[in-house]
């Protein structure tokens, strides 16, 4: 009776063990499974922000700030591969790059709005300053205002346009003139009931084209 209940208990105890081998045998199939997906997500996560960043090196329309925000987006997913933090460092000194071209331009757009914006009050001044001597009857001081607002010009022929109507789509001048018969014209007349509404500069500088308006 007791070699038939030592063999049942040996019969259970070998049972279990093999049920607790199977049991771990599946466990170590379903880690390695789980391990290996994630493995593989991990690299489809990679793959995808190594060809966005390559994507950023070869884009040269977005700004620095479109960029940035760009890789911000990329950083943030916090990827260890060499690969992609050797491209991170590309994209932020190609941003640093694109930053400093940018304030570049805008100085220089200020400088440009800054000049413009000098010389236009320069022609009224000008302007005014030949009537203020015509009515003087200081013709030679009129004569001398001319030929140094003349020197602001391509030439003695630069177009002068002036505006009769204008709105939001459409612009009628009057007869186009010279800026060397219009001062002649603001001499005679004694009278300058205009301003300048916008002008061309030449590769040179001086003005090729002006444009006014009524006050």
């Amino acid at each position: 009776m007791n070699s038939f209940k030592n063999y049942f208990n040996l019969r259970t105890l070998m049972l279990l063990v093999l049920a607790s081998a199977l049991s771990f045998g599946t466990v170590s199939c379903k880690g390695k499974k789980e391990a290996q997906q994630k493995a593989i997500a991990h690299q489809q996560k990679v793959n995808k922000a190594k060809k966005t960043l390559n994507n950023l090196l070869a884009d040269n329309t977005k700004s620095s700030a479109e960029l940035e925000r760009e890789l911000n987006k990329l950083k943030a997913l916090n990827l260890d591969e060499q690969d992609v933090t050797d491209l991170i460092k590309r994209v932020e000194d190609k941003i640093e790059k694109k930053r400093a071209e940018e304030e570049k331009l805008i100085n220089a757009k200020k400088i440009d709005e800054e000049a413009k914006l000098a010389l236009n009050e320069q022609l009224d001044l000008n302007f005014a300053e030949i009537i203020s001597a015509s009515n003087s009857k200081k013709f030679s001081v009129a004569n001398q205002k001319i030929e140094e607002t003349i020197n602001l010009f391509t030439s003695k022929d630069a177009v002068v346009l002036i505006i009769v109507y204008k709105d939001n789509v459409d612009v009628d001048y009057d007869e186009p003139t010279t800026i060397e018969k219009y001062l002649n014209y603001l001499k005679d007349q004694k009278s300058y009931n205009k301003k300048v509404e916008t002008f061309k500069l030449a590769p040179s500088g001086k003005i090729e084209e002006l444009e006014l308006n009524n006050k």
